[in-house]
């Protein structure tokens, strides 16, 4: 990110924090499965350039890691991941 696209991430991150007041109810729906992936997906037209080191490289990274541990033997393996990387693992 250039200089500029950090100040307008870090602006956008400050307001939302500031000026939205969080209840139970919007906790809720922030965990529910659909606004995920609307998060997701502004954050992605918001800020294209982070997209792939913070969601798409991880989940490459994540697929080729249990991919190898597989090919080396290993029996069991646990990968313990947040709901947003599970689609992208699982299709990487």
């Amino acid at each position: 990110l250039n200089v500029r696209q950090k100040l307008r991430l870090a602006y956008t991150l400050l307001k939302d924090c500031l000026t939205v007041e969080a209840d139970d109810a919007m906790l809720e729906q922030l965990l529910a499965e659909d606004m995920l992936d609307l998060l997701q997906k502004e954050l992605g037209k918001d800020f294209p350039q982070l997209m792939g080191p913070l969601l798409h490289e991880r989940n490459w990274h994540l697929a080729y890691t249990l991919h190898q541990a597989a090919q080396h033997g290993m029996k069991r393996v646990v990968l313990v991941v947040g709901r947003g990387h599970v689609p992208g693992v699982t299709y990487a």
